[in-house]
């Protein structure tokens, strides 16, 4: 089963499994967001990324389209926190722990349904 096809920039993401693992709830909650990088966060460079459930671990796959060459390194960087900061999943829990998005920039709260890429137990 296709649970992600999408693209964005330069960037094609798919992800597919047997659909019996969705089916029997190994595999879930599925969500797919793109995050760009820019100004306003527009412009050809930025990421998608899909989280899931499996058994009870978090996964999320990241992929990228960022600048290219020696000269960009610092550019990178910055094009990196801010799909870090700015990839925000709702409704997925990690084994129970929950975050709330206080709508202050990246500061969490408990007891909510935010996820971001680094709360994830496994990012590829």
């Amino acid at each position: 089963e296709v649970l992600v096809s999408r693209q964005y920039v330069g960037v094609y993401h798919f992800l597919a499994v047997r659909k019996e693992l969705v089916d029997n709830g190994t595999v879930r909650g599925a969500q797919c967001k793109a995050t760009g990088c820019g100004i306003l966060g527009h412009g050809n460079k930025g990421a998608i990324s899909t989280s899931l459930v499996v058994y009870d671990s978090s996964l999320c796959f990241v992929c990228s389209h960022l600048a290219a060459g020696a000269a960009h390194v610092a550019r990178r960087k910055m094009d990196q926190q801010a799909i870090l900061k700015n990839t925000v999943f709702s409704g997925t829990q990690k084994r129970g722990v929950v975050k709330e998005d206080s709508g202050e920039g990246s500061e969490m709260k408990a007891n909510s349904s935010v996820m971001l890429i680094e709360d994830h137990d496994i990012v590829f």
